[in-house]
């Protein structure tokens, strides 16, 4: 096997180590000769790169070159002095090669072994390149869409289809609504907001600007759902008592307690050994338990906010807004019972709140104005600029609904002599009957509003307190029964009879709490001062009404499980196979529920029978003009004027 030969590549001297070779790197006249050339043609481009950078009379401007020029300039000067600086060079050009092989090319004669010298020493190295994550895992901070203080674009609405816009629409000016500018002088216009960051915008429907924009103030901890506490309440918990073991008068108590309550009634072996932890611990002390009063701890842990040690409770207080209103119905006995007329029947009681009162504390309350929406909007997603736009849909004042309720208010007459802006406070109502207990009869039937002018994320916060409790319906109670069979007489009142006054127990309740103040309000509005100032007439909407299907047919007014089961459609109970159809879909608009003229004629004239001539609530001259279209002699909430919304 040939030995290895080291050869310096600039003289073309053989040595048999490479020791040999390092030594004479550091005296080789021929190495440091090359090394000093590459050198001194550095210093010449970036000394030009600098002449042209800073020219004859200027300021000099620094860059990168500057350092790496003078010590390129004391490399040339100590070239000869000092060996360090060509060791390095050497020590690059240093190879190994078997003998017999071919000598290594110089430098002059092969173009790629040519030194590299940079042409442009002075500019910027380029940066690391920072790695980054495929879009579909790249996450962004929410971002409102942008106000409308300078309007992107402002466009005419037609108020009736039939009336066309005349005139260009002036110039808008970014004010808030003036108390003195008549809402009608002018005709509805767009008002479009630019797109955000997402290509989001909003469309305001309206004469003026809106000039209370929630969105403003909302922020990243607006849209975290994490639970936050409620200081109030924990400030006023820590002022009445200096306990923070409250009602346990210390901690012994309180782990006594803990431990009693914790795992229920029924203990175990596993509880025993935790009770002998707790006193066998260092911090236990007899005397602390030695005058707790159990019983009095008890009876504060089982009492509610409400219970006050009155007969009043707060529910019922008229501070509170609670009332108490008798219910009275008219029973129909018809002429082959026992009484041959209809009777009177005080059926209970509700307890209710006034509506207006609770749209009156909500526009009031300064919290809750932060987010609610005077005007709604449409909100649509751009993807470009000059793209074609699409509906977002999401929160209730971006629906379809709560834009044709204000458009609609918006292109009515007003109020005579009344110029004040006017918005729609939207109602979301809900109610559901539940059981208290496992076992009995005790039960609840609460009904609440929320307002759709706030956003679905504050609504499904509980520590917001969003939700308003408007009434406590009631059913029929057991009494009722006794009054009926002493006026029926024989085997007692049948089921059919007892389902009508069900319905009409319903819906006088309903009457109750859609009084004449409510009706006069949905009709001509309530002048509230808003916190911003300014004056504004609300008129109150019901949007929505959620409940399951047993409520759904009391709201209705239609037969429960009857040939046409739908409260929203006349759809036959034959033909509910083909639910998720196309054919069904087209048969949901062809056949949907309208409380017209016909609907009422036929409830009308079916009340006449049953409360004037004593029919029968079954009979067939009712059933004749109810059970087709499965309708029950129920005036549907008795107001004409609430028929068109959703359940």
């Amino acid at each position: 096997m040939q030995a290895l030969q080291h050869i310096c590549i600039c003289c073309e001297q053989e040595y048999t180590t490479a020791s040999g070779l390092n030594y004479h790197a550091r005296t080789c006249k021929a190495t440091r000769k090359r090394v000093g050339s590459a050198l001194h043609n550095l210093r010449d481009v970036w000394r030009a790169k600098r002449r042209r950078l800073n020219p004859v009379g200027s300021d000099p401007v620094p860059h990168e070159g500057h350092s790496l020029l003078s010590q390129v300039e004391q490399m040339v000067v100590t070239m000869d002095e000092t060996a360090a600086a060509s060791t390095e060079g050497a020590s690059t050009v240093a190879e190994t090669r078997t003998p017999g092989t071919d000598p290594p090319k110089q430098v002059g004669q092969d173009p790629d072994l040519q030194p590299i010298v940079d042409v442009n020493p002075g500019r910027r190295a380029r940066p690391p390149r920072i790695p980054k994550l495929p879009m579909r895992f790249r996450d962004f901070i929410p971002q409102s869409t942008f106000p409308l203080s300078i309007p992107q674009t402002v466009q005419s609405l037609p108020a009736i289809p039939e009336l066309a816009v005349e005139s260009e629409v002036p110039n808008l000016e970014p004010v808030g609504p003036s108390l003195h500018a008549a809402p009608n002088a002018t005709l509805p216009r767009a008002f479009t907001s630019p797109r955000n960051v997402f290509g989001l915008s909003r469309t305001y429907h309206g004469t003026q600007v809106p000039s209370h924009d929630p969105e403003e103030s909302i922020t990243l901890k607006s849209l975290d759902d994490t639970p936050m506490p409620n200081d109030r309440l924990e400030g006023l918990a820590l002022a009445s008592s200096p306990s923070p073991y409250f009602p346990y008068p210390n901690k012994n108590s309180f782990a006594l307690g803990k431990w009693f309550w914790d795992p229920g009634m029924q203990k175990s072996q596993r509880s025993f050994k935790k009770l002998i932890n707790i006193v066998s611990s260092d911090d236990f002390a007899p005397k602390d338990i030695q005058n707790t009063r159990w019983g009095a701890i008890d009876r504060i842990l089982g009492q509610n906010d409400f219970d006050d040690g009155s007969d009043q409770h707060e529910w019922e207080d008229e501070d509170a807004g609670w009332k108490k209103t008798p219910i009275t119905l008219d029973i129909p006995f018809h002429k082959r019972m026992k009484t041959k007329r209809a009777q009177q029947h005080l059926a209970g009681s509700i307890y209710h709140r006034s509506i207006v009162a609770v749209i009156k504390e909500k526009l009031a309350n300064v919290q809750d104005n932060k987010g609610f929406h005077y005007e709604p909007y449409e909100l649509s997603w751009t993807p470009k600029p000059g793209s074609e736009s699409q509906r977002v849909y999401g929160e209730s004042y971006t629906s379809p609904a709560f834009i044709s309720a204000h458009r609609q208010l918006q292109e009515s007459p007003p109020e005579p002599g009344c110029n004040l802006p006017r918005c729609v406070v939207g109602l979301m109502i809900w109610s559901d009957a539940t059981h208290l207990t496992n076992f009995g009869s005790s039960k609840l039937w609460p009904s609440y509003v929320f307002f759709s002018n706030e956003s679905k994320y504050d609504r499904c916060k509980p520590s917001l307190n969003l939700a308003n409790h408007i009434a406590y319906f009631e059913s029929l109670p057991d009494s009722f029964k006794d009054f009926a069979s002493e006026h029926v007489g024989g085997k007692g009142p049948n089921k059919v009879f007892l389902a009508h006054c069900n319905r009409e127990m319903y819906h006088a309740q309903w009457k109750i709490i859609l009084d004449d103040e409510f009706l006069d309000a949905y009709e001509h509005g309530i002048v509230i001062k808003c916190l911003d100032g300014l004056l504004r007439r609300f008129y109150p909407r019901i949007l929505t009404y959620s409940a399951d299907y047993p409520e759904k047919v009391l709201l209705a007014s239609i037969r429960n499980r009857g040939s046409r089961p739908c409260p929203r459609c006349r759809i036959l109970k034959v033909d509910l196979k083909n639910m998720g159809m196309a054919r069904d879909m087209l048969a949901r608009r062809r056949l949907a529920r309208i409380d017209d003229a016909s609907r009422r004629s036929k409830v009308d004239r079916a009340r006449h029978f049953i409360y004037e001539k004593n029919f029968g609530v079954n009979s067939k001259v009712v059933e004749g003009l109810l059970k087709d279209d499965s309708f029950v002699p129920v005036s549907m909430l008795v107001v004409d004027i609430l028929h068109d919304w959703e359940i």
